[in-house]
């Protein structure tokens, strides 16, 4: 665990990697083969790069605003509030239903 891994074999070491939660700064850093202070060499860095690739977040792809706006009314209480406020317009307490809503 104490020896530095080089780009190429980085992969096949990722299965017996530690739990990273775990380990130390010193004992992450050592591991990785990694000099805390000037961080990787380029190079190193374009062949893991390749390997792993870009460090990058997958993003999702953004909702419709139809089905944001139709989210609201998941709640039993929003449904119950809304039925609530037609019933109330029914019998003819607009204000009512329109202060419920």
């Amino acid at each position: 665990m104490s020896h530095p891994i080089s780009g190429a074999s980085l992969a096949q070491e990722a299965a017996s990697a530690p739990t990273w939660h775990m380990l130390g700064a010193d004992e992450a850093v050592k591991f990785l083969g990694v000099n805390s202070h000037a961080g990787l060499a380029l190079q190193e860095a374009r062949t893991r790069e390749r390997l792993h690739g870009p460090n990058r977040l997958s993003e999702k792809p953004p909702r419709s605003p139809w089905i944001l706006f139709f989210g609201q009314f998941k709640s039993p209480l929003i449904l119950v509030l809304i039925l609530a406020a037609a019933l109330a317009a029914s019998i003819g307490k607009i204000t009512d239903a329109a202060v419920i809503l």
